[in-house]
């Protein structure tokens, strides 16, 4: 690093330093003057390892890669939540099992940060991660072409998380669109459709349909439609009250949220009718259509330890699908942003970052799951 740069005390003093640079062309004296500024927040963090430090440093590249994308200052809300959940280092193991997000990467490149991906801060401190986080890091830094990938530390082979054939990931390979729906009733259903292109999120349309045979209407004139993520019961229980095993399940894991998680036998309305009328006309059309429920309300709380409350957080909820999905997402009611998260939700299972299938949970000996519309999913995070 230049010796001018080094010299350099505060944020703002390395932001005027690289505009400066970048004026006159000199991009390599920006490029470490934006480095000195990721240190200079890292530092004020107060970290106290060299890897919390560049964990931290990832952190604040990161940021500026969103604060590029939506034009304008951005904080990474979702994962400053995790940090504060999980520490540092296990925020950055969970930043690294969200589907990738091969933009994201490229910016930094653009920026001269690669080095401040999570994936080269896992690979440079693998003994602080999973085998499974660092052989994933590896992985896409790999298939990046990425300079930054350490040679040493061998890791140990994947079991099954590639494609035999194809040597890549699952969400490498996925490309299609997947139909996020939330039946939230007349003039309240929230659809949003989202297009992949080797698991690189291309386009979504989030919008508010009148009726189930509107929805119906949208779903059926999208090209490639590979999956649907509702918020509905796919299936239904035989026991008592209706309860299924994911219904049980969930209200032990979130006890804080049981409030959400009803019994199927007292709910009634677009939910529990237009919900599977729209699953069993589509898959009437496709039965290869995958499906998976969800549950925008215990979902939210799972993944960002805070309750669902759409008026008072809708910011902070939609930089969370913002940084899931890696696109800008704004919506103009709950039901959009349910929609969008039951997309992403679709995806993150079929790219197998959440492989636990609440729906593969047993049953008890005086119930068992009837499937009006075939077999179908509930991925959840693990």
């Amino acid at each position: 690093m230049d010796d001018r740069v080094k010299r350099i005390r505060t944020v703002k003093e390395c932001e005027v330093f690289a505009n400066n640079c970048s004026e006159r062309g000199r991009e390599d004296l920006a490029a470490q003057a934006r480095e000195r500024a990721l240190q200079l927040k890292a530092e004020s963090h107060g970290a106290k390892t060299e890897a919390e430090r560049e964990a931290l440093e990832a952190v604040y590249a990161y940021e500026e890669v969103i604060s590029a994308r939506n034009g304008k200052k951005t904080r990474a809300g979702r994962t400053w939540q995790m940090i504060e959940r999980h520490g540092i280092i296990g925020a950055v193991e969970q930043a690294v099992n969200r589907p990738t997000e091969t933009q994201g990467y490229f910016a930094l490149l653009e920026m001269g940060l690669e080095e401040y991906a999570f994936e080269a801060v896992i690979l440079r401190h693998p003994e602080l991660f999973t085998e499974s986080a660092a052989r994933i890091s590896r992985e896409r830094l790999h298939s990046w072409n990425s300079d930054s990938v350490p040679k040493e530390s061998p890791l140990p082979e994947p079991t099954g998380a590639v494609d035999s054939d194809t040597g890549e990931h699952p969400e490498a390979q996925f490309s299609g669109t997947i139909l996020g729906y939330d039946p939230g009733g007349n003039r309240a259903h929230g659809v949003a459709a989202a297009t992949y292109v080797k698991g690189e999120l291309v386009d979504i349309q989030i919008k508010t349909l009148k009726t189930a045979e509107e929805v119906l209407g949208f779903a059926e004139n999208i090209r490639d439609l590979k999956a649907v993520g509702i918020d509905t019961f796919t299936c239904w229980s035989t026991g008592e009250s209706g309860w299924r095993p994911a219904d049980r399940w969930l209200r032990q894991s979130y006890p804080t949220v049981t409030h959400s998680i009803a019994s199927p036998n007292s709910l009634y309305g677009s939910m529990g009718i237009n919900g599977m009328a729209v699953l069993v006309a589509l898959r009437t059309r496709n039965k290869e259509l995958a499906v998976t429920e969800t549950h925008p309300k215990v979902l939210f709380h799972a993944l960002t330890g805070r309750k669902y409350n759409y008026e008072v957080l809708k910011a902070d909820m939609e930089q969370m699908t913002s940084e899931c999905l890696g696109m800008d997402i704004k919506t103009v009611n709950d039901h959009e942003w349910d929609a969008a998260l039951s997309a992403y939700a679709a995806f993150a299972g079929l790219s197998q970052h959440w492989n636990q299938d609440l729906h593969q949970l047993e049953t008890t000996a005086d119930e068992r799951l009837v499937t009006p519309c075939g077999p179908t999913h509930y991925w959840w995070p693990t």
